[in-house]
């Protein structure tokens, strides 16, 4: 199968990767279509993003959809096989005080595809298959299309803003950083 692995600033190459094969509570997804961020473009450019430097080599992408192809274990929960799935990209701790609180959002440990933030780091999703814990996979709604679905994540974190804001009804807002 191909990935798009990052080697460092300016390095980018398309190689031959082996299958995944998904652990238990993972799946293997099919992916179709992935949207660039603009973290993917900051690691091509400058080998990193902030203080997130690369240090071994990296799939990149986190915004990706796909369709689910196996599971790890039997009995493990999630979409059935064939059907078409955004990956969430975080995969929370499930151990830290925010966790157990029930706000995953803000998990201090969280673990993110496509991040330099740790050693090793998280590969991404830009490959033809990846592993991914079964429970960061939504279904997709039936009839929406799966390019349009690659937009979920960055959609995700402007609704979540939007809403954070409170009623926006004859207000002026500043939508700053249009992405790639």
């Amino acid at each position: 199968m191909r990935g798009c692995v990052i080697h460092g600033a300016g390095d980018l190459r398309v190689e031959e990767l082996p299958v995944p094969r998904p652990g238990p509570g993972e799946a293997l997804v099919a992916v179709d279509y992935g949207g660039v961020c603009g973290s993917d473009l900051h690691y091509w450019r400058h080998g990193g993003v902030g203080d997130f430097r690369l240090r071994e080599p990296m799939l990149l992408g986190h915004e990706v959809v796909g369709t689910v192809v196996a599971y790890g274990s039997p009995g493990t929960p999630g979409p059935g096989i064939g059907t078409p799935v955004a990956v969430h990209p975080a995969t929370p701790c499930g151990v830290c005080p925010e966790c157990v609180d029930g706000r995953r959002n803000v998990c201090r440990d969280t673990r993110y595809l496509g991040s330099a933030a740790r050693f090793p780091h998280v590969q991404g999703g830009f490959a033809s298959r990846i592993a991914v814990p079964a429970a960061q996979l939504r279904a997709l709604p039936s009839g929406l299309d799966p390019r349009r679905a690659a937009l979920a994540e960055p959609l995700a974190v402007a609704l979540h803003a939007a809403g954070r804001a409170g009623d926006l009804t004859g207000r002026h807002v500043l939508v700053t950083g249009a992405g790639p």
